[in-house]
């Protein structure tokens, strides 16, 4: 049971629990967890395509891991222009 103070100064029991003023807190903890987990699964797939990127500078016939078949081919739009269009690869953007 949770206590008040009212404007006299005395305590009044409420008859609710302390958790119970926040109800959807709880539900909350499990989204940010995915947010945190999806959020660095997006950091490392960045890096592994700057990674690439690089590779694709030092050896121009470097077949890059993402190229699954003519459709999905990310090699063929790291060797555009768009992919450089701000000055640092950036192979998502094309």
């Amino acid at each position: 049971m949770a206590q008040t103070r009212t404007d006299t100064g005395s305590v009044e029991e409420t008859g609710q629990d302390d958790m119970s003023a926040m109800p959807g807190f709880a539900s909350w903890i499990p989204f940010g967890i995915m947010l945190v987990a999806t959020g660095a699964i997006g950091w490392v797939a960045a890096g592994i395509l700057i990674l690439e990127k690089l590779e694709l500078y030092r050896n121009p016939d470097h077949v890059t891991s993402c190229d699954i078949n003519p459709w999905v081919s990310c090699g063929q739009v790291m060797e555009t222009w768009q992919s450089e269009l701000f000055g640092f690869p950036n192979p998502g953007f094309s």
